[in-house]
């Protein structure tokens, strides 16, 4: 249907006083109200004039601050692995939740480890999350800084590995920030 006139919608609108017909489309914004211009808009819902796509996606358009710092550091990531001729790293959700996951238990908990107190394993943790190929992990804790944890992990040599391994298809990055402090953690998939 695309961009209809708003005289063309489902209801007539109460209270004209000026003898001119109109009608009132449902979701109209109120902030047209006083529009004397053209009175177009978009009838159909996003999901119906964007499709499928939007109804199935997994996360917002709107990005938060946390999202940002997070994509800052996948950005980096991939920076890192194209200068080498690697291939670059797509973002899977599972793999975000499951970090930022273990970022939120390090911080309450008061540790830094690939292992929960209880002896859950970053590939334990992937898979409970829904990632079926769970690859690697890289923690550290620092400030809420993408370039600074990127740098310290690509001075680690365990962690640069994990960075520039071949065989990764896919990372989500989890943080949490608490007083300034950053837990960090990178989970990497096969997939």
């Amino acid at each position: 249907m695309g961009i209809v006139s708003r005289k063309r919608a489902s209801r007539m609108k109460p209270g004209r006083s000026d003898g001119i017909e109109e009608y009132e489309e449902e979701g109209w914004d109120a902030q047209w109200e006083t529009d004397r211009g053209s009175r177009l808009r978009f009838r159909q819902a996003a999901d119906e004039r964007i499709g499928p796509a939007l109804r199935n996606a997994s996360r917002s358009f709107i990005r938060t601050r946390r999202e940002g710092l997070e994509d800052s550091v996948v950005t980096l990531v991939n920076q890192e692995r194209t200068a080498r001729g690697l291939s670059t790293l797509h973002i899977d959700e599972r793999l975000r939740n499951s970090s930022r996951a273990h970022s939120e238990d390090m911080a309450a908990r008061g540790f830094i480890d690939h292992l929960s107190p209880e002896g859950i394993s970053p590939l334990e943790r992937m898979l409970m999350a829904g990632y079926p190929f769970p690859a690697a992990e890289n923690v550290a804790v620092f400030l809420p800084e993408p370039m600074g944890v990127m740098r310290g992990w690509m001075n680690s040599p365990g962690h640069r590995l994990n960075v520039l391994n071949p065989a990764f298809r896919a990372i989500g990055v989890g943080i949490h920030v608490e007083a300034g402090t950053a837990w960090w953690t990178q989970n990497f998939g096969y997939w």
